[in-house]
């Protein structure tokens, strides 16, 4: 999964944001703000990698006032007995 993650310091923008990209035919989606990231309110707005042109021109136009960065997250998977589930998270 290569989502990239668009992290506001308020929900509200999270959710207007989410809003405008679903307006503009870009599926977007409410989530969490993963832990490892640890920034803004706790919603951030994930999109797929395919549509990250958009989202990012998408966000010149929008109110930065509370923005706090855009990231790519990805996982893997490694194995050493157990299967131990690692998110990464990069700023773009």
């Amino acid at each position: 999964m290569n989502n990239i993650i668009i992290a506001f310091k308020a929900r509200s923008d999270s959710l207007k944001f989410s809003e405008l990209l679903r307006k503009g035919g870009v599926p977007s989606t409410i989530i969490n703000t993963p832990r490892e990231l640890s920034v803004g309110c706790g919603l951030s707005v994930s999109v797929e990698q395919k549509y990250r042109e958009y989202a990012l021109k998408a966000l010149m136009a929008f109110d930065k006032t509370t923005y706090i960065g855009t990231y790519q997250k990805w996982c893997k998977n490694y194995c050493c007995g157990n299967k131990i589930k690692v998110i990464i998270c990069s700023s773009i």
